[in-house]
């Protein structure tokens, strides 16, 4: 409700249908507590869209997570020759649109897969700098 609004509802107050007329000081004790409701209501409004969007956030970060760990499922540590643990898809051939081997730090820490991929003697990420030696 805006101020204008209680404004004329307090006017109207006044100005009741069978010819009372209230005092000036009830008028302005009504206009008061009109626009105290209206600030109120407000208020409780602006809160509502900020509960709102906090819940929409969660929601979206809780699909994000069952995202995450559906498609982490689908890999397992791998130990490699020189014992750095990799992850590595655990049927590629059911799965052949992901990576075969992604980065444990990003995977763990960041919620994300990046690939490794052949960097001297072993494998790299290129997403955090972590590099795998497989000989």
């Amino acid at each position: 409700m805006s101020l204008e609004k209680a404004t004329l509802g307090a006017k109207r107050l006044a100005d009741s249908p069978d010819g009372y007329k209230a005092s000036n000081q009830t008028v302005v004790e009504k206009m008061l507590i009109l626009s105290s409701l209206a600030a109120q209501l407000q208020d409780a409004r602006t809160h509502q869209l900020q509960l709102l969007k906090q819940l929409t956030e969660l929601e979206e970060a809780a699909i994000r997570d069952q995202e995450f760990e559906r498609k982490r499922a689908l890999y397992r540590r791998h130990t490699l020759a020189n014992g750095f643990t990799v992850l590595r898809l655990a049927k590629p051939q059911e799965n052949p649109e992901l990576f075969l081997s992604v980065c444990p730090h990003c995977a763990e820490s960041r919620h994300e897969f990046h690939p490794l991929h052949p960097f001297g003697s072993g494998l790299a990420c290129s997403a955090c700098d972590a590099t795998f030696v497989t000989a």
